[in-house]
C-alpha cells in the first residue's frame, strides 16, 4: 500500500494504516531521538512524542503540488 493511501486512512481514523505507516517511520523517528536520550525510557518518551508528531502529520497533511508526506513538505490545518 502506498503512503498516500495510508495517510488517506489515517485520516479516515483506521488504526491498522497508522500501524503500518508508523512501522515505515519508527526508524527515523528512533534515529531523530537517540542523540536527546540520557536513559532508555528517556528515548522511549522522545519516540512516543516521534509518534505523536506523525499522527498529527498524516491527519493535517494536504498534499500541495508535488511534495510528498516523507519531504516534510506538508501544510498543517490548524484550526
Amino acid at each position: 500500500i502506498s503512503e498516500t493511501e495510508l495517510i488517506l486512512n489515517v485520516r479516515k481514523d483506521n488504526g491498522e494504516a497508522f500501524v503500518e505507516l508508523a512501522s515505515r517511520y519508527l526508524p527515523l523517528i528512533h534515529r531523530i531521538a537517540f542523540p536527546y536520550r540520557s536513559s532508555l525510557s528517556e528515548t522511549e518518551d522522545l519516540s512516543q512524542e516521534g509518534l505523536l508528531g506523525l499522527y498529527f502529520a498524516a491527519k493535517t497533511f494536504h498534499q500541495e503540488g508535488t511534495a510528498s508526506f516523507s519531504t516534510g513538505k506538508s501544510s498543517p490545518a490548524h484550526g
